[in-house]
């Protein structure tokens, strides 16, 4: 995608965010730029999901892109389930405990195996929340250029945050959350402002001009 395309249309804000993540990587400026550009096609009826899909993407593709492993969330819980459930189908079948209908009688070989694989699954639930927690403390952490480290108390408020912004636009990404102009535009602003807080942070003089040495930059290059 031609790069002068983006300054034509995106106001500074926006601009300022595309701006930055080209620096990170274009393929994530982008996501970004086509999820704006499809918000602003108003006869599209599925604007909202299709735009709420590539900030998803954003999000979740955001780690590959600045180095960082983020074994968790590539866990998925599906993956987990599906052999589980196999499992217990056959061990219904094996065990003498089960008639169809009830339990009874001691618990046999079969059954005591099937309750190990509950257990460790049950246990990698109970761990992979945690963990994926703190890999969004690392991904913020490495998007922040001024290279300081939050409280750890402000850091899980940011955490949080970032996990509200991203349920959001997974639930408009499949019709599930409001898709209304006036509740996107807010949580996009959100997500916009608190990149751009770590990719770029302004100073309390140029809280209306975000791009503006970004683009004298570009300009004189």
């Amino acid at each position: 995608m031609d790069e002068q395309i983006a300054p034509l249309i995106l106001p500074e804000q926006q601009l300022a965010l595309y701006k930055a993540l080209l620096r990170k990587h274009d393929v994530l400026a982008q996501m970004y730029y086509g999820a704006i550009k499809v918000l602003t096609d108003i006869d599209n009826p599925e604007r909202y999901a299709l735009a709420a899909h590539d900030m998803r993407e954003l999000m979740e593709k955001l780690p590959n892109y600045i180095d960082i492993e983020i074994k968790a969330h590539n866990e998925k819980l599906g993956d987990k389930i599906q052999p589980l459930k196999e499992q217990w189908r056959s061990t219904c079948d094996k065990t003498i405990c089960f008639n169809g209908e009830t339990w009874s009688s001691k618990i046999d070989g079969p059954l005591a195996s099937q309750l190990k694989k509950f257990a460790l699954f049950f246990k990698w639930h109970d761990e992979n929340f945690p963990r994926r927690k703190e890999e969004v403390i690392t991904v913020l952490r490495k998007l922040d250029i001024s290279g300081h480290n939050l409280p750890p108390t402000l850091e899980k408020l940011n955490v949080e945050i970032w996990v509200q912004i991203k349920s959001y636009f997974q639930g408009v990404a499949h019709h599930g959350a409001s898709e209304n102009q006036k509740d996107f535009d807010q949580w996009l602003d959100a997500f916009e402002n608190f990149l751009l807080d770590r990719l770029y942070p302004r100073t309390f003089t140029d809280l209306d001009l975000i791009d503006e040495v970004i683009l004298e930059g570009d300009i004189d290059a």
